[in-house]
């Protein structure tokens, strides 16, 4: 008998930005990197091994993410924005 899972605890990270007067002083990785690390934190205390980011069809920014350990996920629901998601296993 098949007992199998329909749901994923996730964590979703909206979007990462960052001011560009601050752009010498610190980087989009580093600001990625101190929110999974969190998260991984999280993760220990309450259920979730998924990190999930949205993202627009960029080359830009899928090489940023894949660079970053996510990878794309292969998704045929379609949403509003027609944006792509990432994700990291924890």
């Amino acid at each position: 008998m098949y007992n199998g899972v329909s749901e994923v605890s996730t964590f979703l990270i909206g979007q990462i930005g960052k001011n560009d007067k601050n752009r010498d002083k610190i980087s989009g990785a580093k600001i990625l990197q101190y929110a999974c690390d969190y998260i991984e934190e999280a993760s220990e205390i309450i259920a979730g091994r998924v990190i999930l980011v949205e993202l627009k069809d960029n080359p830009k920014l899928i090489n940023f993410y894949r660079n970053n350990n996510f990878k794309l996920l292969k998704n045929s629901t379609e949403n509003e924005e027609k944006l792509l998601q990432m994700i990291r296993i924890i």
